[in-house]
């Protein structure tokens, strides 16, 4: 009997969940015990029925849009995650389901690979990956404004490193080249959706600023073509998905 792993979201055509993981199993000789499926749902998630269709059930990794819906229905969140209200990694052990959030993690180690640190950054978007890189930011006294689409979590105004918000639609343009660091946590421009960015003005782009899309599929989007054009340092997400796939491995391992 295999023991199962998988990702949960609404769309994975952009994922590389499966064949970073099935080379894993590869590398260390499992692939005969353990599969990982991925596993589109386009309802609410019922994660019972879920626990059932996939047993043993050892671990799921959640992408959009459920990091911040799946709360609920677990028996246990991790620290970090309940205090950014957002889980993207599940264990599932005899004690019950514990949430954690392991984007925190990725995105640490995407700023590793800067040229340097941020002084001021700009977030694009709210969601749950926005959640993970403001709860970084904050932690190592980053000032950053966000610019986002429809509403801004609670969890953002208990950040004192938060110094302003903004609709896309109310942002002033050249704003823009006030920020060394900017970083896409949307999944504008994200397989299929190629051909898409985030609705800023980007002529406003200076060669000195560090431009982070946390999409990794594909490897370079619109918008990074588009800063690398201006000269802009840019990185793509492949990074903070490699580290936070393999901290899932890590938490799966513990009573395995």
């Amino acid at each position: 009997m295999y023991k199962n792993f998988g990702l949960i979201g609404k769309s994975l055509k952009h994922s590389f969940s499966k064949i970073f993981f099935e080379n894993l199993f590869l590398d260390l000789h499992l692939e005969n015990k353990y599969k990982y499926h991925l596993i589109e749902i386009d309802t609410p998630i019922d994660l019972p029925n879920l626990i059932s269709l996939y047993k043993p059930l050892i671990g799921l990794n959640v992408t959009i849009p459920y990091k911040q819906q799946i709360i609920s229905q677990l028996d246990f969140i991790d620290y970090q995650a309940a205090k950014i209200g957002a889980v993207n990694c599940i264990h599932f052990t005899q004690e019950g389901s514990k949430g954690y959030n392991t984007d925190i993690y990725g995105f640490e180690k995407t700023l590793e690979a800067l040229p340097h640190r941020p002084l001021q950054v700009l977030i694009i978007g709210s969601g749950g990956a926005a959640c993970s890189v403001a709860f970084v930011l904050q932690k190592l006294n980053i000032p950053f404004v966000i610019v986002y689409r429809k509403e801004l979590p609670p969890v953002f105004s208990t950040y004192s490193y938060l110094t302003n918000t903004y609709l896309f639609q109310d942002f002033p343009a050249p704003y823009l080249n006030q920020f060394d660091t900017i970083i896409n946590a949307t999944p504008i421009g994200m397989y299929p959706n190629i051909d898409e960015l985030p609705p800023l003005l980007y002529d406003h782009l200076l060669p000195s600023q560090q431009i982070v899309d946390l999409i990794y599929n594909p490897d370079e989007t619109y918008l990074l073509r588009l800063a690398r054009s201006k000269g802009c340092f840019t990185i793509n997400g492949l990074t903070m998905f490699r580290h936070q796939a393999a901290l899932s491995w890590d938490i799966w391992n513990r009573n395995i």
